[in-house]
């Protein structure tokens, strides 16, 4: 549990026993200025964002189960996009964070938890790709879609070359659920002017 988990308890256990309605599939655009909501379709889990009223602080989030307990702690610097996978095993949380990068991670909601930051796994296959001594400026992952298999990724990755000349590649990626221990890049293409647009 993180250090803001305490503060937000009261608004946790609140939310966890208003009956709200269950949520479905379609990403949920989370607003960093607001405090909100959002209720799994399956009913058995909400993640409530508390904004900071002064508007200094990133917005505090907690994954909390119907029995109130709090399974997981973030924070979002930005706007930030929630998505429910189809099976009802993961939630995604795709954090606008900065300027010049994405933060997107998987939280596993059943078994063994885990939290996966999937930007920063497929960032080695990235630096391949993109060449040896290629400098990133900026790197954006995003969360594409989930099937029964695997999580799907765009990266949109803009970088210097080795040669000091400037370039963008759009890359999407699928990675195993099953073990996050598998990626495949699926496409490339050196046109990054809408990779993986948010809806």
């Amino acid at each position: 549990m993180s250090f803001f988990a305490l503060p937000i308890a009261l608004y946790i256990a609140s939310s966890a026993s208003a009956g709200l309605k269950c949520g479905d599939y379609a990403p949920q655009h989370m607003h960093v200025s607001e405090s909100e909501k959002f209720v799994s379709p399956d009913c058995k889990w909400t993640v409530n964002i508390k904004s900071d009223p002064v508007g200094n602080n990133p917005a505090k989030g907690a994954i909390v189960g119907k029995n109130g307990k709090i399974l997981y702690t973030f924070s979002v610097k930005r706007d930030a996009y929630l998505y429910w996978t189809s099976d009802n095993k993961f939630v995604v949380v795709d954090d606008l964070a900065g300027s010049d990068y994405n933060y997107v991670f998987v939280r596993k909601l059943f078994g063994k938890y885990k939290t996966y930051s999937i930007g920063e796994f497929v960032k080695k296959d990235v630096m391949a790709k993109i060449g040896v001594g290629s400098d990133i400026y900026h790197y954006y992952p995003k969360y594409y879609k989930d099937d029964e298999r695997y999580f799907y990724i765009y990266v949109d990755v803009d970088y210097m070359t080795a040669r000091n000349e400037g370039a963008s590649d759009c890359l999407l990626y699928r990675i195993d659920k099953r073990t996050l221990g598998a990626i495949d890049l699926l496409k490339a293409s050196a046109d990054a002017s809408n990779c993986g647009a948010q809806p």
